[in-house]
C-alpha cells in the first residue's frame, strides 16, 4: 500500500509510527554514509515482505526493511 507520503523521518519515527511493519524506503540517508544503519528515510509504503520486493523497482524504493529487527534478519535467510 502506498503512504503517499513525502515526510522524511528518523528510523526512530518510523518505528514508532510503523510497529512490527515491513516498510518499503526511498530518500534513505544513512548514519555516517555506512549503508546499513538508517538515520532518516520516507516510507514510500507498506505491505508484506513479498509485496515491498515485488514492488521495489516499479515503485523506486530504496530499500525494503521491517520495523522489528528479529523478523527482518530471520525473514530474509530465504533470499541468500
Amino acid at each position: 500500500m502506498l503512504t503517499n507520503s513525502d515526510e522524511r523521518l528518523t528510523w526512530k519515527e518510523i518505528e514508532e509510527r510503523y510497529p512490527d511493519t515491513w516498510v518499503g524506503l526511498s530518500n534513505v540517508k544513512f548514519e555516517n554514509n555506512d549503508g546499513a544503519n538508517i538515520e532518516t528515510a520516507v516510507v514510500s509504503e507498506i505491505g508484506t515482505r513479498d509485496e515491498l520486493y515485488d514492488d521495489m523497482f516499479s515503485n523506486g524504493l530504496q530499500m525494503v526493511t521491517h520495523t522489528n529487527p528479529e523478523k527482518f534478519l530471520f525473514s530474509n535467510w530465504s533470499l541468500w
